[in-house]
């Protein structure tokens, strides 16, 4: 091999890892100050995945996992379900896959550009390879997995287009023009349905159904938990802990709100089955607004009124008040204020933000000084 070759290999493996390292930054040093603890996690949860299968009913699911997720890419289709749920948009992907490669095979017998053929092979190499790691874990894809492969629906139908400009030019205009408005107008209208799904979210309870990314689909946003944790704050009372009850994973977003507060007077734990014995004792449930209250009383055997409530949109909130609590007189408050263990730039740079306390100090003082 030539010593040109070696040196655009080189350049080549430069670029992509200062690419990846500048976009990564972030995960890297969160990574480096927790130990690799990220890392760890990551692959626990990677070799959790592969589920016990035939390699044939692995093979199988995948393609059809790809051809539903690769659908979601193209048409913003293919939500849930199988992809035959949504044969029109999954038989445009399929066409768009089938062409497109088939038009990328006759392209490398036909093109003379070496760096034109090198780049085709690399997008099967691309595909090949992805669809092969995705086959341990085909039963457990999600639309997260496919952002590493988010372009290639696209470069297929440049090479459709391509194709079109060669065989039609002058009608060429016209076939392109009715694949981007399927791919457009498709993503459009998702896109759309998605911000008003998230827009009624926030003041009714909606039907979730363009919640790509977490497992659970419940459309719950910052904005509701905020409101949530304003409602707690602003029925507490001075010197009581507040207790709350929660779905497990929003209980650290709940904790990490709170600690938002900044306020130094703030405890707050969750709620367990058994209430706290603390004299000065607060108590909030947060459930979907889908579930009434008797949800509730099946947890806590209905030992409990309610004092005050709020809905904030998919979730509701409820100040309760046990009737048959226990008190300790003697009680000592083992309250964990813990947040979710996230890093900020403040934390590496060992800056501190100033809060407003502190601020209306400096400017007291600066107005003495003056």
């Amino acid at each position: 091999m030539s010593k040109s070759f070696f040196k655009k290999m080189s350049i080549y493996i430069f670029l992509f890892f200062a690419t990846f390292s500048f976009i990564y930054t972030p995960v890297i040093i969160s990574d480096i100050m927790k130990k690799g603890e990220n890392s760890k996690n990551f692959v626990q949860a990677l070799s959790s995945k592969p589920t016990n299968k035939p390699l044939l009913d692995k093979v199988l699911k995948n393609l059809e996992e790809n051809t539903k997720y690769y659908c979601l890419i193209t048409t913003t289709s293919c939500l849930s379900g199988d992809a035959q749920d949504s044969p029109f948009s999954a038989g445009f992907t399929l066409l768009l896959f089938i062409s497109g490669i088939a038009l990328a095979i006759r392209a490398i017998t036909k093109e003379s550009s070496k760096l034109k053929k090198d780049f085709i092979m690399l997008l099967f190499v691309w595909i090949g390879v992805f669809f092969i790691l995705t086959i341990p874990v085909s039963f457990q894809l999600r639309p997260r997995f496919f952002i590493l492969v988010f372009a290639i629906p696209f470069i297929l139908a440049g090479i459709i287009f391509d194709f079109f400009q060669e065989k039609w030019l002058k009608k060429s205009a016209y076939l392109i023009a009715i694949v981007l408005a399927i791919i457009f107008g498709s993503n459009i209208y998702g896109t759309l349905a998605w911000f008003g799904e998230q827009r009624n979210s926030q003041i009714k309870n909606v039907k979730i159904e363009r919640t790509l990314i977490l497992k659970n689909k419940d459309g719950v946003t910052r904005g509701e938990l905020q409101r949530v944790v304003d409602f707690m704050y602003a029925k507490k009372q001075f010197g009581n802990t507040i207790y709350f009850y929660i779905k497990p994973e929003h209980v650290q977003p709940v904790r990490y709100l709170l600690n938002q507060k900044n306020d130094v007077t703030l405890d707050f734990a969750t709620l367990n089955i058994i209430p706290s014995s603390n004299p000065k004792a607060q108590f909030f449930a947060i459930i979907p607004s889908e579930s009434d209250i008797t949800s509730l009383e099946k947890k806590f055997e209905g030992n409990f009124k309610v004092v005050a409530s709020m809905s904030a949109g998919q979730i509701s909130v409820y100040e309760i008040f046990f009737l048959n609590r226990v008190i300790d007189p003697n009680f000592k408050k083992e309250v964990d204020n813990r947040i979710n263990g996230r890093l900020f730039w403040k934390d590496i740079f060992g800056t501190q933000e100033k809060n407003s306390e502190q601020v209306n100090e400096n400017e007291e003082e600066n107005e003495e000084d003056g």
